[in-house]
């Protein structure tokens, strides 16, 4: 079995990775408790952590092989970090009307985040469901190009500050890297029509 199939790996940097944003989520909502507004910090650190959760979940479901094969952890990775985007979103702009911040910008933010959200679990989604029309290779062409850059950007800019930061840039080299070989394989491009 070489590397790139082993979905073993790539399953526990996923879990490793939700583990770490569960405990930096977790860290924020306890120190937020020492500050002037509370409420509004604590919401905002409860969307990261249902993030975090949901993350953690996705991982260990892959590194259990409920979610298994190529094409499905593409997919299903491409989704959850839409979901991501979409819950901490959501809290980031409540928290921020808790905080007495400008109500516009944060709505606009807001608004423009979720669509994101929206549009990134609409291609995972697309991944997924069995067609090969054109723009499934639209999409492919993106996903390539993005997972791309993100790892040459993860390479060039990983903070080498602490040793949690450390770990998390190189669990995220690992993830990229199975990202775009997924999407390099025969069984994915056959999938997406390419």
């Amino acid at each position: 079995m070489s590397f790139i199939d082993n979905q073993g790996i790539v399953g526990w940097a996923f879990l490793i990775v939700g583990v770490l944003l569960l405990a930096m989520a977790v860290v924020g909502l306890y120190d937020c408790t020492g500050e002037d507004n509370v409420a509004g910090n604590a919401v905002v650190y409860i969307g990261v952590l249902l993030a975090a959760i949901l993350y953690t979940l996705f991982g260990n479901r892959v590194r259990t092989e409920s979610i298994s094969g190529k094409v499905d952890v593409l997919g299903s990775y491409v989704n959850i970090v839409g979901v991501t985007i979409v819950v901490e979103a959501v809290f980031a702009v409540v928290g921020g009307l808790i905080l007495g911040e400008d109500a516009a910008s944060l709505i606009g933010g807001g608004i423009i985040l979720v669509v994101i959200g929206l549009i990134v679990m609409w291609a995972g989604k697309s991944v997924m469901d069995g067609r090969k029309t054109f723009g499934d290779k639209v999409l492919w062409a993106i996903l390539v190009v993005a997972f791309s850059v993100v790892l040459v950007a993860q390479i060039l800019y990983m903070d080498f500050g602490d040793a949690v930061s450390i770990v998390d840039g190189v669990l995220h080299i690992v993830i990229y890297v199975f990202m775009i070989a997924y999407l390099l394989d025969g069984e994915v491009r056959g999938a997406m029509g390419i």
